[in-house]
């Protein structure tokens, strides 16, 4: 069970950042170097994604939109990271670690529905 800081993250709100596992691992990386550029962020992503080689460009380019104009900002609404669009760093904020202090309860990837839903 995660303890949340008082004046931290609604629950709510809290598993909805954590639901997209491409803001996971944005979060597993600013974890462990607190402050990156993009283009590392984009790296790292694109690394954990698998899907693609780093040599993709279109692979990079949709995960750096996918970050500036949906992760990021929605991360920064709840001061878990900062974003300087004119030298391109994130850069953690003050509620990071509330946040990513949950990191090892979610999986890396999210997972496809079951084919057979329960009958519950």
């Amino acid at each position: 069970m995660v303890t949340l800081h008082p004046r931290s993250i609604e629950t709510d709100a809290f598993h909805a950042l954590l639901a997209d596992s491409r803001r996971r691992r944005l979060l597993a990386h600013l974890r462990r170097h607190r402050q990156s550029s993009l283009a590392e962020c984009v790296r790292a992503i694109v690394e954990r994604e698998g899907k693609r080689s780093l040599a993709d460009d279109g692979a990079r380019e949709r995960v750096a939109i996918s970050l500036v104009h949906d992760h990021l900002p929605r991360l920064a609404d709840y001061d878990i990271v900062e974003y300087d669009a004119e030298a391109r760093t994130v850069s953690v904020g003050d509620a990071f670690d509330d946040l990513a202090a949950a990191l090892e309860g979610y999986p890396e990837r999210s997972r496809a529905p079951s084919p057979h839903p329960s009958d519950d």
